[in-house]
């Protein structure tokens, strides 16, 4: 099972600390509103190759905090919601959910500290990224926070140079469509997939 999160020792041993953080503003479009984000990157050895933007991002809207920081994330909250509500997760194992945010960029809807929400992506960080695991919690509905996470994810400025981010929805469609920018697959004949036997 991988190491507890939050407890995840640096990966070149170095001890990594958070510097240069930055405030940025962006406007988006869908929303019609302005949110806060920062972005807070690692020192690494000069010599070490990074694959991916070591970086934490945050996005703000009143008392709501939307963070890529794994630290943050409450994995009781996330398990339960997928492992027994979610259509498309039931029985999975704390296991594979643990091993799944250990390897994906995560985000973490929050409300005053307490997780809302979640949503996961699986990405190279330069050509292609498949979006997961995107939820709110029943109680934190009605409030948009549903959009505002689509639409911060497609904010985040690692994942803009990206050629292609694809889902799957069973009910959702408009709802990335409108905030995340998201289309129905063209020539859907050219795709294939291949899945582990039940």
């Amino acid at each position: 099972m991988p190491p507890s999160l939050g407890q995840r020792p640096c990966e070149n041993n170095t001890g990594w600390v958070l510097k240069n953080a930055t405030n940025t503003r962006c406007t988006n479009d869908a929303l019609d509103q302005v949110c806060t984000f920062s972005c807070h990157r690692t020192h690494t050895e000069p010599s070490r190759v990074i694959m991916a933007p070591m970086e934490i991002v945050e996005f703000r809207k009143d008392n709501f905090l939307i963070s890529t920081d794994t630290a943050l994330l409450q994995v009781d909250v996330i398990h339960d919601f997928l492992t027994h509500r979610s259509y498309w997760a039931q029985g999975r194992s704390l296991e594979t959910t643990l091993l799944a945010i250990e390897h994906s960029l995560c985000f973490g809807l929050y409300d005053a500290g307490v997780q809302v929400g979640f949503a996961r992506v699986i990405t190279d960080y330069a050509t292609f990224a498949w979006l997961s695991d995107v939820f709110v919690l029943e109680s934190a509905r009605g409030h948009g926070l549903g959009k505002w996470l689509v639409a911060c994810i497609t904010s985040h400025p690692g994942l803009q140079s990206l050629r292609r981010m694809i889902l799957a929805t069973r009910d959702a469609h408009e709802l990335y469509r409108r905030y995340g920018g998201f289309e129905t697959i063209p020539n859907p004949e050219r795709w294939m997939i291949r899945q582990k036997a039940a």
